[in-house]
């Protein structure tokens, strides 16, 4: 037999061998993460798929995008809209309300509907999200234009409907619909802190209902909602990067191309190396899913840098992969637990006011005089090792976290000479408790 017709016998067959090989380590992380219950691949994803209610959200977001109103384009050029209002601007979240009632309306009905569906390719995703961020800050204009006209109970219920937009963005299980709802989650709790100073509390319109008022208290200090889409989410992206290494058939499926594996051969060829990918990439993502149960950032920096620490020992692919894939986790995580505790603070913002209401407008000289009745708890600093927000009252009251820096800097804020590196450094989440006066008004 000629050497080179042997030695090609001899490289088809090492490579059967190692394809056969990769290809059972795969099936076996794959049924073996099936047998723990997490789904794998895109269809193992329980989707009820979205109901009436939600198809007349996605229509009215889909008009709202086709039919833009000059009001919204208006306002969308302002560079900061809050409280107090110009009249100008007022005039304007007028305007913007009325143009797009039906969105509103949509919104505020599908309160409690069905969101999941089936993600979507990347640049179609950021694009069909676009329309959930618009209607947000219309949500946004409504609520500030109803507590400046001292409709309280009106303002409150418009905050209210932003956890339902927030849901919409995060229903597809993919990375970038659940950060855009972190996005909406942080324009949620910069509308309650700014609004929380005015709001009239009472038992009867246009004041807001104390229990309205708990009840939204309740839903901003329960992480569970959020921490279920961060879930959901990671598990998507996880069945995304095996779905593009795997379905190189698929015709949905960019990656083969991307990889210059456009061609049954070159696919038939890779496939052990994709396979090898394949099972570092799920081995990763599992191990970022695992460490993201963690109660807060630096448990969960904890857990993930000793993962990284014996994964580089054992110098396979896996170290090579997580070098690639855990920056941007780590980023996302760090989003989630930063928002978290900005929900904690909105919620305190609404209790102090709700005390303040009723004790002649005096502010609480501590945050242990909150709880229970306008607190069922301490507020949580998620940036920190099971430590509380900070409270300091007086004619400027402030609440404050560690920010990002993972130290207590004693409530300093961030000065606009600094540059974003340097305010990630230096300074604390700060968050105003009493009305201020907005610069160059």
């Amino acid at each position: 037999m000629p050497l080179a017709l042997t030695a090609a016998i001899v490289a088809v067959t090492l490579h059967a061998q190692w394809s056969s090989q990769t290809g059972a380590q795969l099936d076996a992380r794959v049924q073996a993460l099936r047998a723990a219950g997490e789904p794998v691949l895109p269809g193992d994803f329980a989707r009820p798929g979205i109901d009436g209610a939600a198809a007349a959200l996605k229509a009215a977001l889909a008009k709202m995008a086709a039919e833009p109103s000059e009001a919204m384009g208006a306002l969308d050029d302002c560079d900061v809209i809050e409280p107090p209002l110009t009249d100008f601007e007022a005039e304007l979240i007028r305007d913007a309300v009325g143009d797009h009632a039906d969105t509103l309306a949509a919104v505020r009905a599908a309160a409690g509907a069905s969101m999941e569906r089936p993600p979507v390719a990347i640049g179609a995703a950021i694009s069909s999200l676009n329309p959930v961020r618009a209607a947000a800050g219309l949500v946004k204009y409504a609520a500030l234009g109803r507590a400046h006209a001292g409709a309280s109970d009106a303002a409150m219920r418009s905050a209210d409907d932003l956890p339902t937009l927030a849901r919409y963005a995060a229903g597809d299980e993919s990375l970038i619909g659940h950060l855009v709802a972190c996005g909406i989650d942080a324009m949620e709790v910069e509308l309650r802190v700014s609004i929380a100073p005015k709001l009239s509390i009472g038992a009867a319109p246009p004041a807001v209902a104390p229990a309205a008022v708990r009840a939204a208290i309740d839903r901003l200090l329960d992480p569970t909602e959020p921490r279920a889409r961060l879930m959901r989410a990671l598990r998507g992206e996880r069945s995304l990067i095996l779905y593009n290494l795997t379905a190189t058939e698929a015709q949905d499926n960019p990656m083969p191309v991307a990889m210059g594996l456009d061609d049954p051969v070159s696919r038939y060829v890779a496939r052990p190396l994709l396979n090898t990918y394949a099972v570092a990439c799920l081995d990763v993502m599992t191990e970022v899913i695992r460490c993201s149960a963690e109660a807060d950032a630096p448990a969960f920096n904890k857990a993930m840098d000793g993962w990284l620490t014996a994964a580089a020992g054992r110098n396979g692919d896996g170290a090579l992969f997580a070098s690639i894939i855990v920056p941007g986790m780590r980023q996302a995580l760090e989003t989630q637990f930063r928002i978290q505790t900005c929900r904690e603070a909105a919620a305190t913002a609404l209790a102090v006011r709700w005390y303040a209401t009723e004790h002649d407008n005096n502010l609480p000289a501590k945050l242990e005089d909150l709880v229970p009745k306008y607190l069922p708890r301490l507020p949580r600093d998620y940036l920190a090792t099971n430590a509380p927000l900070r409270y300091r009252p007086g004619k400027t009251p402030i609440l404050w976290g560690v920010g990002e820096n993972g130290r207590d800097d004693n409530g300093v804020e961030a000065r606009p000479h600094q540059s974003v590196k340097e305010q990630r450094e230096t300074n604390d989440e700060v968050f105003h408790l009493a009305a201020r006066p907005r610069k160059g008004h």
